[in-house]
This record gives C-alpha cells, sequence and structure tokens, in this order.
C-alpha cells in the first residue's frame, strides 16, 4: 500500500475534532508499535449502521486537543484489520475495499485512514462477535452506542423486504 502525504490531499486534520463521522484512535499497542483498538469494531458497526464515517488510527485526542503519537508499524495494523474484517466470528460484513484505507505521512509519523461506508439495508445490522443482539451499534454525536432490540428487529425486517420503489416497472 502506497503512503500519501496527508498534509497535500487532506482536509486540515489539526482542525478536526471527534463527530458523528470522525473519531481518532491512538492504536500504539502495549509494544508501542501499533495494534487494532478493540474498540475499532464497536466505531466500525457504528458507522457501517448509521451513515458511515471516517476512523483515523494514530491519532488521540486529549481534553479537545489533537496528538500525533501515529504507528509504527502500520502494515501490521492492517493485516490484523483484514484478517478480522473478512472473519464472519468478528464481524458481520465487510464493507471495506482496499482504496477505503490509506497510510498516510503527517508529522513525520504514519496515521492511518480508514473510511468505513454506510451499509446498504441487506447488509444491516452490522455487528460484531457473532450476535446481532449484543453486537450491534448506531453512532450518536462522538459515541458508539448499543442498539436497542426494536432498533435492530426493525433493521432485520427491512434487510428482507424489497422497498416498493426498488422495482423498475415496465412503461
Amino acid at each position: 500500500m502506497e503512503c500519501e502525504v496527508i498534509e497535500k490531499d487532506y482536509f486540515d486534520i489539526e482542525s478536526l475534532k471527534e463527530d458523528y463521522d470522525i473519531e481518532f484512535k491512538q492504536s500504539a499497542g502495549q509494544d508501542g508499535q501499533g495494534k487494532l483498538p478493540k474498540s475499532f469494531w464497536e466505531t466500525y458497526s457504528a458507522m457501517a449502521n448509521t451513515d458511515g464515517g471516517y476512523i483515523i488510527l494514530g491519532v488521540a485526542e486529549n481534553k479537545g486537543k489533537l496528538e500525533f503519537p501515529g504507528i509504527n508499524q502500520p502494515e501490521k495494523v492492517l493485516k490484523e484489520m483484514w484478517d478480522c474484517v473478512n472473519n464472519p466470528q468478528k464481524v458481520s460484513a465487510n464493507l471495506l475495499k482496499e482504496e477505503n484505507i490509506k497510510i498516510k505521512d503527517f508529522r513525520k509519523v504514519k496515521i492511518i485512514q480508514i473510511h468505513i461506508p454506510q451499509a446498504g439495508r441487506k447488509h444491516k445490522p452490522v455487528f460484531i462477535n457473532g450476535n446481532p443482539l449484543t453486537g450491534t451499534f448506531r453512532r450518536n454525536y462522538e459515541g458508539d452506542y448499543r442498539c436497542d432490540d426494536d432498533i435492530i428487529k426493525q433493521m432485520l425486517a427491512e434487510q428482507t423486504n424489497d422497498t416498493r420503489d426498488a422495482i423498475l416497472l415496465p412503461k
């Protein structure tokens, strides 16, 4: 995967804050070399089940200020992410493609930008750990919140029913 220079092709990262469609995660791991945070999957589920968004790894938000510790081994983090996103025991749907993920240079460190697309109704709910009742999340403001049973049932019902405007009628 090519490394891009974030300052040339990216909006002003320093002016961002966590929000409905932006989430920062430090991703250093215990050894400081890089590890996918456990909370990544809750955010993946939440963004997929709402309007999508960006998870930026290697950036931490501390008291409203951004810090850029970076990731020493971004390929290791991405390998872990791809292994998990393609494991149906971990996540119910892989919505990611190569073009959704970019390793970027910023201030002499590497960060990873991951665009999580919104799931189509046939894929919702996107859930983690094999159980839609305990592993389905939605995004509200800057938080990932577990969905209640009624929301999950609604997503499951919408998954099987085609809408009336989804079919092309003759003439």
